[in-house]
């Protein structure tokens, strides 16, 4: 019994370890961005196969809801090769305190623009 979770519990280690990195784009905020006020959130993400990338260069930015100003359409995820100096501020909704909701679309914007968490 302990032989079988030993070889169980390597087997599951060298899975993990052998799983391959998916290149993400470097991460930005909001901070000055406008949202959009929008009456509810948006549908559960689309699971998504992610094909090869086309280049060492390029980032994969995931799949998502975006709203056009009357309801949420789904945006397929896609590999970007990111302009030097540049972040990209993913998809956000946020609560305010009055329990309103507001939706920050995903994009692209200079490393150097203020920005603050």
């Amino acid at each position: 019994m302990r032989r079988g979770a030993f070889a169980l519990a390597c087997s599951m280690a060298c899975g993990v370890a052998c799983t391959p990195h998916l290149p993400l784009p470097p991460q930005g905020t909001h901070h000055g961005d406008t949202p959009a006020e929008v009456p509810f959130g948006p549908p559960t993400p689309r699971v998504q196969e992610i094909p090869d990338p086309p280049s060492e260069a390029a980032v994969w930015v995931d799949g998502h809801w975006s709203w056009d100003g009357s309801d949420y359409q789904w945006r397929p995820g896609h590999w970007v090769v990111p302009s030097p100096g540049s972040v990209y501020a993913p998809p956000t909704l946020v609560r305010r305190r009055d329990g309103s909701l507001v939706y920050y679309e995903g994009l692209w914007k200079r490393a150097d623009a203020t920005s603050s968490p």
